[in-house]
């Protein structure tokens, strides 16, 4: 691997100009979406930290890019935040929600890349300071009209004649397998031409040999191995970086972890509500996974999907893989003679049919995308404007968008953002047509039915058409906590992603859950504060379901790996488990205080002539420092006792003598005292 470039030589000396141009200005505040949540940078971010380590570094395009995030490598050229369709604008940057996850301060260890590219952007396009884009960590390599694929090897060049995905030299390639040996042929150019090295900003070792990490978009098996994949070359940077004494690391430490939380989550959550369904805490239910919906009122024909087969699918983003082992999919349970080894499949039914579900949703991934552009109610892509006043009229006539996102810039002025974030116009509609025809249908099942939330839009990470399914993975546990919110929290879950596998700070997890759930569909009495109290206990709570989850597959490990062969974990994810250390629960220990029984009286002497017609009574007076409670373990018919107030009783007509019965005293444990137990005999001596 190759020691510091030109380009990021440039790039630390480069943030002290922007710092000066920002002084220049008096300009003080920075553009911020939710300043409880993250700031944007408002300088250039060097990619060597405090100790002098250059942080490892990789391309990836669309929803692979994602993947170099998670485990902690810097992406350098990723079109995740060029939306398709919306073109390389400021707008698109700044709201795209992976600029928040992995360029701000909101994440455990920013991308410098992706922070710098958020800061070049927002001062260059709003405050015209003059810098310049290539000041930007991105080499200019996002802001040409040839832009480099990660995925396919490119042909096109930079000016010093090398590719753009491989211009800045990175550690780590995400290719397509069948692209491979075309990077193996660049790579190879690079190394025999001195021109090249000596032209470009590439400057290391002798020979540059990235190591490729394939990716394949497709089920949800393919995205774990992607994650593992991808894990593994993290690793390998590092160790090869120490072999050859170059100071090199990925940001969050252990990438391993990261690839194993993201299995965890995915099956754990399947799991996990496959135990409750087990032990009976909840009733197997049937979705209706709806298509459209065509003509109204109770005469309108439902379409919908049937489940795929998760081992073949590549039908992720239809949301259904989610939950084939959890609920009964309507189309089946009409349908039973479909083939369900095929990739899902589209049939018709009636209202009256349709309300056999007991949850709706809507299964084509257009329902969720978000589009930075927005659409009017024709249908037709309309650009965004940015006002200095609230936008004026109600989400309704604002075609049906459920937030207007609003943004401070650099002079501390407010502008609202009109633009359509969350479900399609057309979303709205289908989702109002499912309710008015089983409302017209007239049964109480039917009633019930449409007065219950669809799911209509999961959150914008996972929805957004170029975030891939390496983000969409994420929905595993919105989606089956929205068919089943009697054990489970959606907004809960995706915080527990945003916090272990997206690396957002703990304690900006739940204003970073409100940013980008917003237009979230909801289970019915589910709460965006549900994540108020988001903490590390939190997180070490939800972790412990997904533990469940993997104990009832270990008890149920055959029956499973014939019926649900997708939910076996997989080599990498079973050696990992081997020696990554138990959770802890967070959860302060106190130390509590220990205390004594004390006890006042434990013997008595009566007359006899007193007890002949009545009997006598005393207290043995026990105190402690937490509530008591009494045990008689030694008892006498002459002598009685109260175990609700530690009264004896001796019984009038009780003959000369002495009489003797044992009782256990216990002192109730609280937070701040231990438990104590004492048994004391309590002695009665009758006299004449």
């Amino acid at each position: 691997m190759g020691m510091k470039s030109n380009f990021v030589q440039k790039l630390i000396a480069t943030g002290t100009s922007a710092v000066l141009a920002l002084s220049t200005c008096g300009v003080g505040t920075a553009f911020a979406w939710n300043s409880t949540a993250y700031d944007v940078p408002t300088t250039e971010t060097p990619i060597i930290n405090s100790e002098g380590y250059r942080y490892a570094s990789a391309v990836g395009q669309h929803g692979s890019a994602v993947l170099g995030e998670y485990v902690g490598l810097n992406e350098m050229v990723n079109e995740i935040y060029a939306t398709p369709g919306n073109g390389i604008t400021v707008d698109n940057y700044m709201y795209n929600p992976y600029m928040g996850i992995f360029g701000t301060s909101a994440n455990e260890n920013p991308d410098p890349y992706t922070a710098n590219l958020m800061y070049n952007w927002y001062v260059e396009s709003h405050q015209n300071l003059g810098l310049t884009k290539s000041q930007n960590a991105m080499v200019n390599m996002l802001f040409t009209s040839s832009k480099g694929s990660s995925i396919v090897s490119d042909n096109s060049v930079s000016p010093s004649g090398t590719s753009y995905t491989l211009a800045g030299r990175p550690d780590v390639l995400t290719v397509n397998p069948t692209a491979a040996h075309q990077f193996a042929e660049q790579i190879a150019t690079i190394n025999a031409n001195d021109a090249i090295k000596a032209s470009d900003t590439y400057i290391g070792d002798a020979k540059y040999a990235p190591i490729t990490a394939t990716y394949d978009e497709s089920n949800a098996g393919t995205q774990i191995a992607n994650m593992w994949r991808h894990a593994n070359a993290a690793v390998k940077v590092e160790e090869n970086a120490a072999a050859n004494n170059l100071k090199v690391v990925t940001r969050y430490g252990d990438s391993m972890d990261t690839a194993y939380k993201y299995e965890l989550y995915t099956k754990g959550s399947i799991l996990y509500t496959l135990s409750k369904i087990a032990d009976g805490t909840v009733q197997k239910k049937t979705i209706a996974y709806v298509k459209g919906i065509s003509g109204s009122g109770k005469d309108a024909t439902v379409t919908l999907y049937s489940e795929p087969d998760p081992s073949i699918s590549r039908e992720m983003a239809h949301h259904i893989e989610c939950t084939v082992a959890t609920a009964n999919n309507l189309a089946n349970v009409l349908h039973p003679e479909l083939d369900r080894q095929a990739a899902m499949q589209s049939v018709t039914c009636t209202v009256a049919d349709l309300a056999q579900a007991d949850v709706i949703i809507l299964a084509d991934p257009d329902n969720m995308a978000y589009n930075l552009s927005g659409q009017d109610e024709n249908g037709l892509f309309v650009k965004p404007k940015w006002v200095k006043s609230e936008p004026s009229g109600t989400a309704e006539n604002n075609w049906g968008q459920s937030a207007t996102r609003s943004a401070t810039d650099l002079d501390g002025n407010v502008f609202y953002k009109n633009e359509f974030w969350g479900p399609q116009p057309s979303t709205r509609t289908m989702t109002n047509s499912i309710k008015a025809a089983l409302t017209d249908l007239g049964t109480d099942q039917a009633k019930a039915l449409a007065a219950k939330n669809i799911l209509s839009c999961v959150q914008e990470g996972s929805s957004s058409s170029d975030g891939g399914s390496i983000e969409a993975m994420s929905q595993y546990g919105i989606i089956n906590a929205f068919v089943y919110p009697e054990i489970a929290s959606g907004v809960n879950q995706y915080a527990w992603w945003l916090d272990n596998i997206s690396h957002i700070y703990t304690d900006k997890t739940a204003s970073m859950v409100r940013i980008l759930c917003q237009d979230m569909s909801l289970a019915d009495g589910a709460s965006l504060n549900d994540v108020d109290s988001w903490d590390a206990k939190a997180s070490y709570d939800i972790e412990m379901t997904y533990a469940a989850g993997l104990d009832y597959y270990n008890a149920n490990k055959d029956t499973i790996d014939n019926m649900y062969p997708w939910l076996t974990p997989t080599e990498d994810f079973v050696e990992y488990a081997k020696t990554r250390p138990a959770p802890v629960d967070p959860t302060p220990v106190v130390e509590k205080k220990s205390q004594t029984i004390k006890v006042k009286t434990t013997s008595k002497t009566y007359k006899v002539k007193a007890l002949k017609s009545s009997k006598a009574t005393f207290n043995i007076g026990a105190s402690a420092e937490t509530a008591l409670s009494y045990k008689v373990t030694k008892t006498n018919k002459n002598i009685t006792f109260n175990t609700n107030n530690g009264k004896v009783t001796v019984k009038k007509g009780t003959a000369k003598g002495t009489y003797k019965i044992k009782v256990k005293i216990t002192a109730k444990a609280t937070d701040e005292y231990k438990a104590a137990n004492k048994t004391v005999a309590i002695k009665v001596s009758v006299k004449k």
